[in-house]
């Protein structure tokens, strides 16, 4: 929210009724506060506009958030001062994130695990462990996130999902720990592929070509 609060206004000292500010004087109160609630309702519609990353950037959570974040304000500031068009935006955030509270919650569970795999998986450059060592840990994490107590139906899917996917990488998994310079994914692979493709298309204008 940096930036988006102007300095306090201060109070007026002239009578209501008066002669129009002159040309490029500073602006009342009820300006200010105007422009205050228009950032507001700007902010909030560019946080529905959030493009996501998975696995690790995921917009929802963070649109849900940052959302979460304006409402709070908002309504820190309507305890203060009473504003039409602020109440309203408080009102129809609270009206909107209310029913996604709980589904929230588990998905930023589940995107815990997947930070903490994430975090198992990473190479140490100061002393690389060993393939038994990390296929260790790996499994001893997802038994201990297949045992949680009081999870979800939805967060129990999601953690029988992790462990079906990790075995079925699992024989290929941990190779690049035992091997010297093998590395962890073919992303880089992939991406001179996808490089070599979109020059082909550069040079001869035509899909599909045979390699």
């Amino acid at each position: 929210m940096t930036g988006l609060f102007p300095s306090p206004p201060a109070e007026p000292t002239a009578p209501a009724a008066q002669s129009p500010p002159l040309r490029g004087t500073r602006p009342g109160p009820a300006a200010e506060t105007d422009a205050v609630i228009t950032q507001f309702c700007r902010h909030t519609r560019y946080l529905l506009t959030l493009k996501g990353r998975p696995p690790f950037r995921l917009a929802g959570l963070e649109t849900y958030e940052r959302l979460q974040n304006v409402a709070c304000v908002s309504l820190d500031l309507l305890a203060q001062r009473y504003e039409p068009r602020l109440a309203q935006l408080y009102q129809g955030l609270q009206s909107t994130l209310s029913p996604f509270a709980q589904a929230y919650q588990e998905l930023r569970q589940g995107a815990a695990w997947l930070r903490d795999i994430a975090y198992i998986l990473e190479p140490s450059t100061a002393q690389p462990p060993s393939a038994a060592h990390v296929a260790g840990q790996l499994r001893g994490y997802l038994d201990t996130v297949l045992r949680l107590p009081n999870v979800t139906p939805t967060l129990y899917e999601f953690g029988l999902h992790l462990d079906k996917i990790s075995r079925s990488y699992w024989p290929g998994l941990f190779h690049c720990y035992d091997v010297p310079s093998l590395p962890r994914t073919n992303n880089d692979l992939e991406s001179c592929f996808r490089d070599t493709r979109r020059r082909l298309l550069r040079t001869t204008g035509q899909q599909g070509l045979t390699q």
